[in-house]
């Protein structure tokens, strides 16, 4: 049984917009775990808000965001 996380694939426009959405929120000054839950609460696009959460659970528990991707 494999210990990792599977993350929904992405396409290659829904990587962009998560990345602009979080370079808004980070250039605000929001903390990354805050944005990462923002976008998960609020995100139209379930792939995204799916991926946001499980990033800012691997946050919240200590990993960093290359790791927790």
């Amino acid at each position: 049984m494999s210990t990792e996380t599977e993350y929904p694939a992405l396409n290659h426009q829904e990587v962009h917009l998560w990345a602009l959405q979080m370079h808004l929120l980070l250039s605000s000054g929001m903390p990354l775990h805050e944005g990462l839950e923002l976008l998960a609460a609020s995100e139209d696009l379930p792939r995204i808000s799916v991926v946001c959460d499980q990033l800012a659970d691997g946050i919240s528990q200590g990993q960093r965001l290359s790791q927790s991707m």
